[in-house]
């Protein structure tokens, strides 16, 4: 297993236990911004999407890049597993939201 994929899978564990050990919080309080939206992105790319050591900037990236890459990644066609693990179920509707937030942060 390479450092990278060590990080990662780290770095998402640690993730998901914060969000299991979160406070629960009412469809009516938790917000509902893409910002909030995107967290799963934080842990490898930044709090901003601005990259963090070995994994890339995805802030002020083009949309239609941003958006190749999920794609590729969603089927398989790029190995991330990570990556695949977080946007497997996205729709392209929903990814195209999120490429669109991210290309104008």
């Amino acid at each position: 297993m390479t450092t990278r994929f060590q990080l990662a899978l780290f770095s998402n564990a640690l993730f998901a236990i914060s969000l299991a050990n979160a406070p629960a919080q009412s469809a009516e309080s938790a917000p509902d911004t893409m910002a909030a939206r995107v967290l799963a992105c934080a842990s490898c790319h930044g709090a901003h999407g601005e990259g963090m050591a070995t994994f890339p900037r995805l802030a002020g990236q083009h949309a239609p890049y941003l958006l190749k890459q999920l794609l590729v990644i969603q089927s398989v066609l790029r190995t991330a597993p990570v990556m695949h693990g977080v946007i497997k179920d996205l729709t392209k509707d929903q990814m195209q939201a999120v490429v669109a937030y991210l290309e104008s942060i």
